[in-house]
């Protein structure tokens, strides 16, 4: 695997950074304590030494020093994949539940490999100076799914199993091309597999689960007022005419009247 850097400093957050990209152990990023760091191990193996103890770390380990630590890590044939976020960001995130305390956690790896990370670098290096928020969520939503990975792997119980599966498909349920492959992936599941499990637990096929949750969203969106258009774009159709026609099949009736009508008679379906 090439050796490849991509570091960009946020106009908005001064003092912010993020770097993604293939480094080596001897980077000094471990030894700033001013950061929130984690890493995704590639290949070889290495030693992280922090505090005067020492752990080993694997290929497909994944480790974290929050603001205000400092490591060091030996092994020349470790490579990792880096983010580094601004201490606030880590800690918020922290506080927030959606990443763990633990140093370090093992996690599958391929689908990161495959999916997320040239798209981050892309993402970071093309990324004009006004977009680069966008670039900066697309970090933070890389952290976060890390540490989901590693907590799904954690689990043997099918029904523990599918409840993270459905937390994944409400993740990108809005999005204009749902990737349902990937939340197979995260369970380490062949797609067939994944489909019969999740509908024979939850009563209801993944994408058939997706459109309710997609179609939930959009009652609360004409609900609040939000126009047919808008809400159209906002949970992933680009052509209205095709967001109302399978609204009306999903919900009975058309958004307009939907819009017009709910707030005094209407209620968006449950989960299947």
């Amino acid at each position: 695997m090439k050796r490849q850097r991509v570091t960009r400093h946020f106009p908005h957050a001064p003092g912010a950074s993020l770097s993604v990209g293939s480094v080596g152990p001897e980077e000094d990023i471990w030894r700033d304590p001013s950061q929130y760091r984690t890493a995704l191990t590639l290949t070889g193996e290495a030693r992280l030494t922090l505090g005067g103890e020492q752990t080993a770390l694997l290929s497909g380990d994944v480790f974290q020093l929050m603001a205000g630590e400092t490591a060091d890590i030996m092994g020349e044939h470790a490579l990792f994949y880096l983010t580094a976020l601004p201490a606030a960001t880590g800690h918020a995130l922290w506080e927030a539940g959606l990443i763990q305390r633990a140093r370090s956690f093992p996690v599958k790896t391929q689908q990161y490999m495959e999916n997320w990370m040239p798209h981050l670098i892309v993402q970071l290096r093309d990324t004009p100076e006004d977009k680069l928020f966008e670039a900066w969520l697309s970090i933070q939503r890389f952290v976060v799914h890390l540490h989901r990975l590693a907590r799904i792997g954690q689990d043997s119980d099918p029904n523990a199993q599918m409840e993270r599966a459905k937390q994944e498909i409400q993740s990108i349920c809005c999005q204009e091309e749902p990737d349902m492959a990937s939340v197979a992936a995260l369970l380490g599941m062949k797609m067939e597999t994944f489909r019969k499990r999740f509908k024979r637990i939850c009563g209801a096929a993944p994408w058939e689960y997706l459109l309710t949750c997609r179609f939930r969203q959009a009652g609360h969106m004409l609900q609040d007022g939000m126009s047919v258009q808008e809400t159209a774009q906002r949970v992933g159709y680009r052509d209205p005419f095709v967001f109302s026609r399978q609204f009306r099949r999903q919900m009975g009736v058309p958004p307009s009247r939907w819009r017009r009508e709910a707030p005094h008679t209407k209620t968006p379906p449950d989960e299947p």
